[in-house]
């Protein structure tokens, strides 16, 4: 079985922290079949949109964006819903 390794970053305002994030995971990740879910938990301040633009072109990267803060708990469920397999970074 080949199992789906989703890496779940729950984002809100820190566009430079969740870039290394991003990148560590890209150069250190061991397994072919996996995805990165970035949630931006209503950042007033465009990073989310910011994060959007920037992997756009990566198919691996998801950013998911709410519209407003829906607290740690809540934003986590988003990205619970998303996957199969989690590591999650906090």
């Amino acid at each position: 079985m080949n199992t789906l390794v989703c890496y779940c970053i729950l984002h809100y305002k820190n566009f430079e922290v969740t870039i290394e994030c991003v990148n560590n995971i890209l150069k250190n990740n061991n397994t072919e079949n996996f995805r990165i879910v970035v949630v931006d938990n209503g950042s007033n301040n465009n990073t989310g949109e910011r994060l959007k633009a920037l992997y756009e072109k990566n198919e691996k990267i998801h950013i998911i964006i709410n519209e407003s803060n829906l607290g740690f708990a809540r934003g986590n469920n988003i990205m619970i819903m998303q996957n199969v397999y989690l590591r999650q970074i906090s």
